[in-house]
């Protein structure tokens, strides 16, 4: 079993309200995130509720939650509280009544609690000897640290590129019985074919950093995607590593959930201190900042005026910002997107659109639209090219 210590404590707080409790902090740390309120009651009675939900912990996998709870009186109006408490459930209220208190005084609050996880058992290894045997439906066999795989060629063609390519009747390996690929082990290999192979191996936490180095690679675009839903269902990777491997293998559904997640000031320091900030992607490294910092975050309703005010006062770093918001986040309908993109110059928006004109019922829907009359010249001779390459 594996455990996490998770320690806070609050500045100075000061009690002098009659009546109903009003909340004095709330916050955040770590996956915690905590309210506490209080009010006096009866003189000289005060009432403190406290309350803990550790949800976003337990969606990383921890079960248990142990420790303590204090309150204090900075003057020493009344003895410490300290509360002990052992939780399995997630969202945690506690009351504490003081009496023989003064009308106004200062207190504090602090806790001290360990995440406990499970361990998880490490999956079955699996023989890739077994699986890669020679059949009646095997045709190459790929030659990997001088071990043997036998494979269909069709089969990886239809799930890679990369194998499309390598078993072309064009290319010199494509009239080869035995084929060597360098530079890679047997066992990464392996692993990656056997992710999309009859009778798959899923991925899970140990693997889908190497699984998705490996898809990458080798153009299995298939692969990405059920790493992606490992990821977002499944996974009790910590957010900082997510939302670095969403950016990183462009793992649309899984980005969209990081950067909805990242709704607090709290949350964004974590993620500037962390290892995984210097690799993410400018554009979202600022994208995530200006969203913390901007409280009215970029919505739907708000790019247009953005644009065009950022385009006056020639403001780039704000364009790349809706650009990405755009790209990532918006609901925006395709025929008003590619108008921004044309109008605005966002060229990696503009190259998305265009690669979403896949069908002649598509460029007759924009072809209705009011946006498509104020297409420049150049964007409608890159909607017709890309037709010609698709019907």
């Amino acid at each position: 079993m594996t455990t996490k210590v998770i320690s806070y404590k609050s500045g100075q707080k000061k009690v002098d309200n009659t009546g109903p409790a009003i909340v004095l902090e709330s916050g955040e740390k770590d996956g915690i995130k905590h309210t506490w309120s209080g009010g006096i009651d009866i003189y000289p009675r005060v009432n403190f509720t406290l309350n803990i939900d550790w949800k976003d912990l337990k969606n990383q996998g921890a079960h248990r939650l142990v420790g303590h709870l204090i309150l204090s009186s900075v003057y020493a109006h009344y003895q410490t509280q300290r509360l002990d408490i052992d939780w399995t459930d997630t969202n945690q209220s506690v009351l504490v009544a003081i009496g023989s208190s003064p009308v106004s005084f200062p207190v504090s609050f602090e806790y001290n609690l360990t995440a406990h996880y499970a361990e998880s058992s490490p999956p079955d290894k699996m023989s890739y000897e077994k699986l890669f045997v020679a059949s009646d439906k095997t045709d190459v066999v790929l030659v990997v640290d001088g071990k043997k795989l036998n494979v269909n060629k069709s089969f990886l063609s239809i799930h890679s590129d990369y194998f499309s390519n390598l078993f072309s009747s064009n290319s010199k390996e494509g009239q080869m019985k035995e084929i060597e690929i360098k530079e890679v082990s047997y066992e990464d290999f392996g692993l990656l074919l056997a992710t999309f192979y009859p009778n798959p191996q899923f991925p899970n936490d140990q693997t889908v950093e190497k699984l998705l180095e490996m898809a990458s690679r080798f153009q299995v675009s298939s692969v990405v995607g059920i790493v992606e839903y490992h990821l977002l269902n499944n996974s009790r990777i910590g957010y900082e590593k997510m939302l670095c491997l969403a950016d990183e293998y462009v793992m649309p559904k899984l980005l969209k959930k990081c950067i909805s997640q990242m709704d607090s000031s709290e949350k964004a320091r974590k993620l500037k201190k962390s290892p995984e900030f210097e690799k993410l992607s400018t554009e979202l490294a600022v994208f995530l900042i200006s969203r913390i910092k901007n409280s009215r975050k970029f919505a739907d309703q708000t790019v247009e005026k953005l644009l065009e005010m950022a385009r006056r006062f020639q403001v780039s770093s704000v364009v790349g910002i809706i650009e990405y918001h755009l790209l990532h986040i918006s609901k925006i309908a395709y025929e008003k997107m590619l108008w921004f993109a044309d109008e605005y110059a966002l060229s990696k928006l503009l190259a998305k659109c265009i690669s979403e004109m896949n069908s002649a019922e598509t460029a007759k829907k924009l072809r209705k639209t009011a946006e498509f009359e104020k297409l420049s010249l150049n964007t409608r001779l890159l909607i017709l090219e890309r037709l010609l390459e698709v019907i």
